[in-house]
């Protein structure tokens, strides 16, 4: 049965990614789909969290924007103010063509066009760039702002590197690949760091997040499980 499942993952799944799967575990088949579940397992574990600090980072960010602007549709009318500053150029103006790219697609879906829906579109990149240099200088340093908790001495830098930390994380998850081994070995490391790191900015928003995440937080548990493979 278990070679019969495994040539059926193969087929679906492709070799090609279950062979990722296979040097980790020896080239032991039965280990190998043990290993897969695993990850499935443990990447799934962090959605509630992934879930709940890309909006709670959004909005927060949403927040001290609208504040700065004095203007709750900021992110559509600054699309030809501070997204539009000639030092962005070099950047091919990333944030007026992702704001213009979802402004089209709103209005092709349902031509009704809001600040919330456009702000819904965007990416976590989107979010994370607005604390790169180019964009932080030009808004005032105001995204700082976003996170009122964060340690002290803590600047745009600190707090970009750990979100990059993040995306990075995050865009492995949500494109399947593997967080359960490194160079060809099992090894949780990374999923554990980042795990910490999700719930550290989550209280530099504000602590009652984390606290309130408590009970839907499994990834430790889930890794610890996935250990005994």
């Amino acid at each position: 049965m278990a070679r019969i499942l495994y040539s059926t993952l193969e087929k679906y799944l492709s070799p090609q990614r279950l062979n990722k799967y296979r040097f980790p575990a020896k080239n032991n088949k039965s280990r190998t789909l043990k290993l897969y579940q695993a990850n499935l397992v443990v990447s799934s574990s962090f959605y509630p969290l992934l879930s709940v600090l890309e909006i709670s980072f959004r909005n927060s960010i949403n927040e001290v924007l609208a504040l700065h602007f004095n203007d709750s549709d900021w992110i559509v009318n600054q699309q030809n103010g501070f997204m539009s500053d000639n030092s962005l150029k070099l950047r091919n103006f990333y944030l007026k063509n992702e704001v213009n790219k979802a402004t089209r697609q709103i209005r092709r879906n349902s031509g009704q066009l809001t600040s919330g829906k456009v702000i819904a579109e965007q990416t976590f990149g989107f979010w994370t760039s607005l604390l790169e240099p180019y964009h932080f200088r030009l808004i005032q340093g105001k995204t700082l702002n976003a996170f009122p908790n964060r340690p002290h001495g803590f600047g745009r830098s600190d707090v970009l590197r750990e979100l990059k930390k993040i995306q990075k994380f995050r865009n492995r998850i949500y494109h399947n690949e593997p967080v359960c081994f490194q160079n060809n070995q099992i090894d949780f490391s990374t999923a554990i760091e980042i795990h910490q790191t999700i719930l550290e900015v989550l209280s530099w928003i504000n602590p009652d997040l984390g606290i309130w995440l408590k009970d839907l937080d499994t990834v430790s548990d889930k890794i610890r499980i996935s250990k005994l493979i």
